[in-house]
């Protein structure tokens, strides 16, 4: 296996940025993480509430949950 530079994740053979789910209530404190993530070449998707983000885990299958 070639050894890849993070944020990517090697899928079927193609590098996709590794997906991040970031979950929080306080939407100024996911916006911020979300910035500096994407800044770092990160795929990420947001969360408010717990429902919501068992439905995304299902569905989009997430790389790391912080």
């Amino acid at each position: 296996m070639t050894r890849l530079a993070k944020p990517y994740v090697e899928v079927k053979s193609v590098l996709m940025p590794a997906k991040i789910l970031v979950i929080d209530d306080e939407e100024d404190i996911l916006e911020i993480i979300s910035m500096a993530l994407k800044r770092e070449g990160y795929e990420v998707i947001t969360s408010q509430s717990a429902e919501q983000s068992l439905d995304i885990v299902r569905i989009q299958m997430p790389s790391l949950i912080i």
